[in-house]
């Protein structure tokens, strides 16, 4: 393997690319129909229901809900809708175009999101190391990219990093800071970027240890901080700022939710991740740049570890810092033209169109993992009284019912309060103080997983008697 060539910053401003029908240009249309594939899986992510009825809300109502609406268990607690603006867009364009308008808004986010990947790749040398490093990256994004708002930071995160490569404008960032803060948490990790590549610069041009280090950061981290701070100039103010600072206090509530827990490796995408990690730790190991990589490397790596939520992200991430350090492997490179290679692009540029076409025409949703029957059996018998359910049924019940405060939890838990939230892991794990918790809560009926303790508990007690049942759930009411 040959040391990786150096580039000079002229040439990541403007990278040769060859134009369409050039290698590259056939395996970036090759990625963006995987991502286009990829926007076709159901739009059935829990969060993304209440996303879509907070929406519908703000709407409806002409404002931003600063109360929570929907459960009776935190009805009137301070509520900091930080997607709103990725609410108001799911409900605009399901308002405008219905179920295919949200499919169309999913679709653009991976194809934009995939194209952002490839082109992170541009400072490697080598076409087959961008290829391997796409590929890997969409193999992560198979499994955990979803119609979630994180997808903004996704592809915030992505921009970013091309702006401080001095391929995007710097003060590009500005506008791209106000839409991120608006819609989605994640924002704050472009400030934690910005700041480790400005100090890894300056560590690696005094050191001389990279020659063509770019010098593009410090006009970045000023847009980023100036877009930041403009992120405040919208419907929630400052608290668009301090939120995520005001969820870290409540971190032992969180770290009870899956996504908040460390990677189990276990899932493919998951796996997938886990092999970029080790790639990029051999690749600095051995063909490191300098500090500029090394830190990025290290701080998103170590966040993805702490959570799950940050595996997507810290791929992002870890794609742009193997580009820069990647050896060069064979002599194929993005800009060559084969002979066939316009003939070839067309044709994967038109498999691009049915893929997007057959997306598009994909039913939106599809709720197999909930408890879609025995909810429709109880509104088929006009059951009465408080309901509880889990906290994913919950955020169903909220896109199915709206803000008619009759969920007992959901997945905002930075919402419910401490007791509410211990209620929950009572339920859960069926201990001992279970009957305690349904008699305080005045909960009537109860639709919970037939293999879970709780359904156990009820079904072998004589204050409840179990009215449905499937291979999936219960229903149990108070006799």
């Amino acid at each position: 393997m040959a040391p990786a060539e150096a580039r000079t910053p002229a040439d990541r401003e403007q990278p040769d690319r060859g134009g369409f029908g050039s290698l590259g240009s056939i395996i970036g249309l090759l990625a963006v129909t995987w991502a286009a594939g990829l926007a076709a899986a159901p739009l059935n992510d829990n969060s993304f229901f209440t996303h879509l009825a907070t929406g519908r809300l703000i709407l409806e109502r002409g404002r931003v809900p600063s109360r929570d609406p929907y459960t009776y268990t935190a009805a009137g607690e301070p509520w900091t809708v930080q997607s709103w603006l990725a609410s108001v867009a799911y409900a605009s364009v399901e308002r405008l175009a219905g179920p295919v308008g949200l499919r169309l808004l999913l679709l653009v986010g991976f194809v934009l999101a995939a194209w952002f990947l490839w082109r992170l790749t541009e400072p490697a040398a080598s076409l087959l190391v961008r290829f391997g490093l796409t590929t890997v990256a969409l193999l992560v994004a198979t499994g955990l990219w979803s119609e979630r708002p994180y997808m903004v930071g996704v592809i915030g995160i992505a921009l970013v990093w091309l702006a401080a490569d001095g391929r995007m404008p710097w003060w590009s960032v500005v506008p791209l800071m106000w839409v991120w803060g608006n819609a989605h948490g994640s924002f704050v990790l472009a400030p934690v970027l910005v700041a480790l590549l400005v100090v890894g610069g300056a560590l690696d041009r005094r050191s001389r240890r990279w020659v063509d280090v770019p010098d593009h950061e410090r006009r970045v981290a000023l847009g980023v901080v100036a877009g930041t701070l403009l992120a405040a100039a919208g419907p929630l103010g400052l608290r668009v700022l301090t939120f995520p600072l005001v969820a870290a206090q409540r971190s032992d509530v969180f770290a009870q939710v899956t996504e908040w827990q460390a990677p189990r490796f276990r899932s493919p995408s998951e796996l997938a991740y886990l092999g970029l990690v080790i790639l990029t730790v051999v690749v600095l190991a051995r063909w490191g740049r300098g500090w500029r990589t090394i830190l990025p490397a290290a701080a998103f790596v170590a966040a993805s570890l702490y959570a799950q939520r940050n595996v997507v992200i810290a791929t992002v991430v870890l794609v742009a810092v193997c580009s820069h350090s990647a050896p060069s492997l064979g002599s194929l490179q993005a800009a060559e033209r084969p002979r066939l290679g316009r003939p070839i692009a067309t044709i994967v540029a038109v498999l691009l169109v049915l893929v997007a076409a057959g997306t598009l025409l994909t039913p939106p949703s599809a709720v197999d993992d909930y408890a879609g029957a025995p909810l429709a059996w109880l509104d088929a018998t006009d059951s009465e009284g408080r309901l509880a359910t889990d906290l994913l049924n919950g955020n169903l019940l909220e896109v199915l019912d709206g803000a008619r405060g009759a969920v007992f939890v959901d997945d905002r838990v930075d919402v419910l309060p401490d007791e509410v939230f211990e209620d929950l892991l009572q339920l859960q794990r069926g201990g001992m103080q279970w009957g305690q918790v349904l008699d305080d809560h005045d909960i009537d009926t109860i639709v919970w997983g037939r293999s879970t303790p709780l359904a156990a508990l009820v079904s072998g007690s004589e204050a409840w008697r179990v009215t449905f049942a499937d291979t999936r759930w219960i229903v149990a009411e108070r006799r």
